[in-house]
């Protein structure tokens, strides 16, 4: 019995963020009410309070649930690669462009994130949780960066964090950009050679990476 209480308690949590994810990309984040993500889920506000305390932790959870899966395939990956990062961070960023292709759920969470998440100065605190991801996915590519350089596979005048930066802008400039004109360019193969230009442009030239995956 508590093993199909546990089952169904997790049923009821993904029940909620796809019912949350469907609405909040229909209307906006603020313009969505938890009584309506209820609604929708079909069950009662108390569930929805059961598993998360506001709309800024259901965004939590939902953009954990789609990351999640690829932080642990990074990590596995960076311990075969332990000696080429700029190669895992190659491999990792033309993933992430597939499953935005591919992947409704995580295209769908990024367009949230990208273009419909305006929550109001009262919910500023608790966007600090949401904004935490984001740092912290920035702290482990600048040390994915700083193992490049402490490697000789950087460009010396190109530090780690500029790179970091360079590489966010790129990518989440893709993304943004695709997603509002899907027509504008192919995300897969203009979007593999634009990694591919940046990744040979911060490359040693005596190092060097492949250009193709």
């Amino acid at each position: 019995m508590a093993r199909r209480s546990k089952a169904d308690a997790e049923a009821t949590r993904e029940a909620i963020l796809d019912a949350a994810e469907g609405l909040f990309l229909e209307r906006g984040v603020s313009a969505t009410t938890l009584e309506q993500i209820a609604r929708r889920a079909g069950v009662t506000r108390g569930a929805i309070y059961w598993h998360f305390s506001s709309k800024p932790d259901l965004l939590v959870a939902m953009r954990q649930r789609v990351d999640e899966p690829m932080w642990a395939w990074i990590d596995q990956r960076r311990q075969e690669l332990s000696d080429d990062p700029l190669k895992l961070m190659r491999e990792a960023c033309s993933r992430v462009l597939e499953r935005i292709r591919a992947d409704r759920t995580y295209r769908n969470v990024h367009a949230i994130f990208l273009t419909r998440c305006e929550l109001g100065d009262e919910h500023r605190a608790d966007m600090d949780a949401v904004a935490e991801l984001d740092e912290r996915k920035f702290a482990a590519i600048v040390a994915d960066f700083e193992r490049a350089h402490a490697l000789g596979l950087l460009r010396p005048d190109i530090s780690p964090r500029t790179a970091t930066l360079m590489l966010f802008s790129l990518v989440q400039g893709m993304i943004g950009g695709w997603l509002r004109s899907p027509v504008r360019f192919d995300i897969r193969d203009e979007g593999e050679a634009m990694l591919s230009v940046f990744f040979n442009s911060i490359a040693r030239r005596d190092a060097g990476i492949e250009a193709e995956r």
